[in-house]
């Protein structure tokens, strides 16, 4: 059976470690292409904020695989692998052409993240992360994304890279999880609503965790549980959780953990009542399948989740949690109270919840597109040099200067001077057949 390197986006859950979304999902894959009998090495990022936080506990074979901005070619060499799966684009970091089928996964619009969490410090990074994010994606012979409303998004970045029309194509890959659910028994006395993860600039719980808390305080049952924080992008997202933090925390309903690790925060959450995930609508939020509230169904928790999201539907069908528009605090309140007063009504969706997870999103079922793949994995064909992109630029029409800087990180130098006269020559002669015709 062929061998698979996982480049992960970000600390997996191994064990006595915190994880993230991106964790989840490479973990996801890991154990996909595990129970189908491949033999799977996954290298976690070393510069992200859960492995600084976390540094003692990573086990020392996963220390040795932990791949910087400059070792991927040397981890390569090393593993020797059939196939290479890069968790995001941007996971991509090596110069060398291995000759190896390159699997991308797309988890999430990391742009449009991205804008919102340094866009606002560098402005003019932008058209180069979407520089290399197209360059990264020139290179990959099959995709897989976390939604279905996601692959229509990234197929426009396909196109933008140069993937032929007969290889266009994205496949559904859902997040997903162990098919061994845990066990879930609520503590009906504490009835405590769970919300957990990483605060990031481009998602905003806060004013739904606030008008919860008060809910609460107000009905005098339940209780407020939040594991995570900040992720501290920025100094002013940093600050902001730090002041919502100190406010909620004079709620007697409300009690915050901060991180804590996976093992904790799961057996945390088999005996709660309930998980709450209420977010306002943004770009990033309507196209999201969002992991941490698969992990809360997959746990046995009902959620109390927005209604305009892809699992908005699946929730629905299964009548496994409570859809609420995002500032309706009539409707909140109603949810809250029945909550509260219908233990049996929580228990079902409890049940509905785990089915809804059992039926679509584990990981051995979701799998499937991948592992076909990776049984007969080939490198798709190129067209031309295989390097054809769009280049975004800060000014009107096509940006000149950002075409040669490419052409110049990507060519042999005479190549490249080669490519400056050619393109040099165009714009002469079009100026020229201009000028002709005025």
């Amino acid at each position: 059976m062929n061998k698979i390197l996982v480049f992960c986006s970000d600390v997996v859950p191994l064990k006595g470690l915190a994880t993230s979304g991106g964790g989840l999902r490479s973990w996801q894959i890991v154990q996909g292409l595990e129970s189908k009998g491949f033999e799977v090495v996954y290298s976690m990022p070393w510069n992200r904020f859960l492995r600084r936080t976390y540094s003692d506990a990573i086990p020392e074979q996963a220390k040795s695989r932990l791949w910087t901005d400059s070792n991927q070619d040397e981890l390569i060499e090393r593993e020797r692998p059939d196939v290479i799966v890069c968790v995001k684009p941007a996971t991509k970091k090596w110069r060398k052409d291995h000759e190896i089928p390159l699997v991308i996964d797309f988890h999430g619009p990391d742009l449009i993240e991205f804008e919102q969490m340094a866009g606002v410090y560098i402005p003019s990074a932008r058209y180069t992360v979407a520089t290399r994010k197209l360059q990264n994606i020139s290179h990959g012979d099959f995709f897989t994304c976390a939604g279905k409303r996601q692959r229509y998004y990234f197929l426009a970045f396909l196109v933008l890279a140069g993937v032929d029309i007969s290889d266009l194509d994205v496949h559904y890959m859902p997040v997903a999880l162990s098919p061994d659910l845990p066990d879930h028994q609520p503590d009906l006395d504490r009835r405590s609503i769970v919300f957990s993860g990483g605060f990031y600039p481009w998602l905003n719980p806060i004013p739904g965790l606030q008008a919860l808390a008060e809910e609460l305080l107000n009905n005098g049952k339940g209780h407020l549980d939040i594991y995570g924080g900040s992720h501290e992008t920025n100094p002013e997202d940093k600050r902001g959780f730090e002041t919502f933090r100190n406010e909620m925390s004079r709620n007697p309903c409300v009690t915050f953990h901060g991180f804590v690790s996976r093992e904790e925060v799961l057996e945390r959450y088999r005996t709660a009542y309930a998980a709450f995930e209420l977010m306002p609508r943004c770009a990033e939020r309507e196209l999201a399948f969002t992991t941490r509230t698969v992990e809360f169904l997959w746990a046995g928790l009902p959620v109390i989740y927005n209604d305009y999201a892809e699992l908005s539907e699946l929730i629905r069908e299964y009548d496994a949690g409570w859809l609420v528009p995002p500032g309706d605090r009539r409707a909140l309140s109603e949810v809250v109270a029945r909550i509260e007063d219908d233990a049996e009504e929580v228990a079902r969706a409890s049940e509905n919840a785990r089915r809804l997870v059992r039926e679509n999103l584990v990981y051995d079922r979701v799998i499937e597109p991948l592992a076909e793949f990776c049984k007969n994995p080939t490198k798709r064909k190129r067209s031309g040099d295989g390097e054809f992109l769009m280049i975004p630029t800060s000014r009107k029409g096509f940006g000149y200067v950002d075409h040669l800087y490419v052409q110049y990180r990507r060519l042999p130098f005479r190549e490249f001077v080669k490519s400056v006269v050619t393109a040099a020559g165009v714009i002469v002669k079009n100026r020229l057949d201009n000028l002709r015709s005025s």
